[in-house]
């Protein structure tokens, strides 16, 4: 689990909802008020998936992808 509290969890919170209501950009403006050092985060990174693609960035999709599957299989392991 992250360890993701307020404020920045209501940033998630509010990207996941722009992004259901099609509004990728204000749902990536939500994500870049997360401060950096939480940017990594298996939540935010989420969120920033969606918005690649609800966007149509299959690469930059793919590439976050990747790395978060990465991530994780080290976690596992």
């Amino acid at each position: 689990m992250d360890p993701l509290e307020p404020p920045a969890l209501h940033h998630v919170k509010a990207a996941f909802g722009w992004i259901e209501l099609g509004n990728v950009p204000e749902a990536l403006a939500e994500l870049a008020r997360i401060p950096v050092e939480l940017q990594s985060l298996p939540t935010v990174r989420a969120a920033r998936l969606d918005c690649l693609i609800a966007i149509e960035h299959w690469d930059d999709a793919a590439a976050l992808a990747e790395a978060k599957t990465k991530a994780l299989t080290a976690k596992l392991t």
